[in-house]
């Protein structure tokens, strides 16, 4: 009768507060339910994965093992197949592969019918468990229980987390609702309504308005999921152009939808269960005045604010300062999203721009397309494959190189006075002081005889020729910076320069016993444009460029073979032929392909899905503090209303009244954005200077749209909240609101 008679009429009739509670569970239950089907696709695409890759089986023996053998699995209790594959020539050997009716038993039954087939339980060279198919579904070996996978435990500790936060949401959408109508809450427990009841009509209310959010939000927070994937989909279609990845799917349970509902439900009613209590335990009286008004024994003054916007915005600063412990939820939210959103927004646009300049930009005029083949290529096969690329239309150039990594020792009177005059060799990385001079790494750039010749020529010497050639350069670390680097000469011009190489004992290069010695036939001032230069494999190496049949070090790196296209849109189509190639040229062998054009697109892909994804994480999190400045700006009606009531009988306008609530609203916005934005910068500025970018750089492409419309947001949904507040404020006659002050 009671949720007849007050209930309805009151949700009715307070169709705003109404639709801010529904708004905030709609929000909390499509975030659970985003989390929750998350975890669940992950789960389910990793389970497919295994099943399509390895099979789907629980344990497997493996032996020679006869009929009766093979009968005794098949009658073992537990077992619901066994799928046996023989090996040619031998009717005994096999694989038995099982799959079983109750698989959490699998280890403690797979012994067992160990026994019976006279295998040791521990013969991991016969009995094999399918782990990987296992853990997902929990099971876990006697090695595993004692040091379980942290996956079950990270997913319960994201949901508590979300919980907790979500929790705080629909709280504070209750003090909507619910602080709204203390006056008659007290109203009706004056009649003889019992704590009880009371606390009733207000479960039963937010039963009404909850169940239907919830079930939307579930529907909302499932389609997330499933725009999610499909984005993750097509950024993931330059990857499966190189593999033979599967697509991941959307995939839904019943499992998933009762979890996500019985979740949000319990979050509901134990919001609205702790908000409950509290109204129940106000005594009548202190409901009848429609709660206590926040007072702050010490106010501070804000004589600038005062000074800007008169007396209402002084009495804005000093309301919100009066209540600053009720919308403390808020400022942090709002403050913690600001910051994060900006923070990340320019972490990304700096790292967009160094990735730019030192990767994409920087090989846009030296490779479209990129084969690397493993060591261990047929000799003479590099050239061959070398000219059968660059007979394939479109591709304009092909380098083949191979890289080697050596050290030599120089005499100090050897480097050249220019380095010797800028401090020479000492305090550098990579160098090191010897009796006989200095050790510096080399670096062997082999090139393919077509490309070698090329090389000549641009450097300005004839074509034919098999000698090294050096390049006397070395970075001046100490006058330039590694975006703009200056050189100078590594070592004295002179001719007939013999260098004595020691190969490197770290990594995979080929090791001898002795010196090897190089006779340099020029010395030249730049490099082949690669992909990677000297630079990139040591700061300081001696670089030597020499035909790759000529290095009597046979370097044991992989071949790479650099391709430019033309036109520069045909990459792509540069990338399928030589993909084709590779099908019959040398087959079996590991390759990788790449084309940089598809890789820049994916990278501009990534960073956007990420952008989307990031930034609506911190609207979740700016959402917690938009519910509790709702809650404060419509939860408090009747005091707001006594308190602007005393005003307006000294002589305060409504235009005054609107004007310091929408001071409040501008405050409560502006102040994260006050907070964040010097954070940002000093952000900015170190990772600016640590990265080598300037400012004018920066502030071309710095952030403003997103950052802008982030702000928008906070002044948009927070003056919102005080329009909504003072057309409630004002609905009320100035007598109503001075009444108790009278009595």
């Amino acid at each position: 009768m009671m949720w007849k008679e007050y209930s309805m009429g009151y949700l009715k009739a307070n169709r705003a507060a109404s639709l801010s509670l529904m708004a905030a569970v709609l929000i909390a239950s499509a975030f659970l339910s985003l989390v929750t089907g998350l975890f669940y696709n992950l789960w389910a695409d990793s389970v497919w994965r295994v099943r399509q890759e390895e099979g789907d089986w629980h344990a497997a023996f493996e032996g020679e093992f006869t009929a009766e053998e093979i009968q005794i699995m098949e009658n073992f209790s537990n077992v619901q197949e066994v799928r046996v594959f023989r090996e040619e020539g031998n009717a005994q050997a096999c694989r038995a592969e099982l799959i079983l009716e109750n698989p959490r038993s699998v280890y403690e039954d797979m012994p067992l019918l160990a026994e019976k087939l006279s295998i040791h339980p521990e013969d991991t060279a016969r009995l094999t468990y399918h782990s990987d198919l296992l853990l997902p579904y929990l099971i876990y070996s006697p090695v595993e229980r004692e040091d379980p996978p942290l996956l079950l435990p990270l997913y319960i500790l994201v949901m508590l987390v979300s919980a907790a936060a979500l929790l705080l949401i629909i709280y504070s959408a209750f003090e909507v609702t619910g602080s709204g109508r203390l006056h008659q809450l007290g109203m009706l427990q004056s009649v003889g309504a019992s704590p009880g009841q009371v606390r009733m009509v207000l479960l039963q209310e937010a039963a009404a308005l909850s169940l239907p959010a919830v079930l939307a939000g579930i529907l909302l927070g499932n389609g997330l999921v499933y725009v999610f994937l499909s984005v993750a989909g097509r950024l993931g279609d330059s990857i499966r152009r190189q593999t033979d990845a599967a697509e991941a799917v959307f995939r839904y349970s019943p499992l998933v939808f009762w979890v996500s509902f019985g979740a949000c439900v319990l979050t509901v009613f134990f919001s609205a269960g702790l908000f409950a209590g509290r109204l129940t335990k106000r005594t009548i009286l202190e409901s009848l005045k429609g709660g206590e008004e926040a007072v702050s024994r010490k106010m501070r003054k804000y004589r600038l604010f005062s000074a800007v916007f008169g007396v209402e915005g002084e009495l804005a600063q000093k309301s919100l300062y009066a209540r600053r412990k009720a919308f403390r939820p808020a400022v942090m939210s709002l403050t913690l999203s600001f910051l994060a959103f900006s923070l990340f927004m320019n972490f990304v646009t700096l790292s967009d721009i160094s990735t730019r300049e030192t990767y994409f930009e920087r090989n846009e005029d030296v490779w479209d397309v990129m084969l690397t083949t493993e060591p261990g290529i047929e000799a003479g096969k590099e050239e061959q494959l070398a000219a059968h690329i660059r007979e394939i239309p479109g591709a304009a150039e092909c380098m083949a190189y191979q890289v080697c990594q050596l050290k030599t020792t120089v005499p100090e009177e050897l480097l050249s006075s220019e380095l010797l005059g800028a401090g020479g060799l000492e305090g550098l990385s990579g160098v090191e002081k010897t009796k006989e001079g200095w050790q510096i790494p080399v670096l062997l750039f082999l090139l393919d005889e077509e490309s070698f010749a090329k090389y000549r020529k641009e450097m300005g010497l004839p074509a034919e020729g098999h000698k090294a050639l050096l390049v006397n350069r070395i970075w001046d670390s100490r006058n330039s910076h590694f975006r703009e680097k200056t050189y100078l000469p590594y070592l004295k011009e002179m001719e007939n320069i013999t260098l004595e190489l020691l190969t490197e004992e770290a990594g995979n290069q080929t090791e001898v016993s002795y010196p090897v010695k190089i006779s340099v036939e020029a010395c030249v001032a730049e490099e082949p444009v690669m992909r990677k230069n000297a630079s990139d494999y040591g700061t300081y190496m001696l670089c030597l460029v020499m035909p790759g049949d000529a290095c009597p070090v046979g370097a044991l790196e992989p071949v790479f073979y650099q391709i430019l296209a033309e036109p520069r849109e045909g990459a792509g189509a540069v990338y399928d032929a030589v993909q084709e190639l590779m099908k019959d040229f040398e087959e079996g062998r590991d390759y990788t392909l790449e084309d940089r054009q598809a890789e820049a697109a994916y990278n501009q892909e990534v960073w956007a899905a990420l952008k989307l994804l990031y930034g609506g994480i911190c609207v979740m999190l700016a959402v917690i503090g938009f519910a509790n400045i709702f809650a404060n700006m419509l939860g408090q009606t009747v005091l707001r209303r006594k308190e602007f009531a005393r005003y307006q009988t000294v002589g305060m306008t409504p235009a005054g009244v609107w004007k310091t609530l929408l001071l409040e609203g501008a405050v409560l916005a502006g102040r994260p954005i006050l907070i964040g934005i010097p954070v940002t910068a000093v952000m900015v500025m170190y990772l600016g200077e640590s990265a080598q970018i300037s400012m004018e750089k920066y502030l071309a492409e710095c952030p403003v749209l997103p950052m802008a419309g982030f702000t928008g947001m906070f002044f948009l949904v927070t003056l919102a909240a005080c329009v909504l507040g003072g057309r409630q404020i004002l609905k009320g006659a100035l007598v109503e609101g001075v009444r108790d002050e009278m009595i």
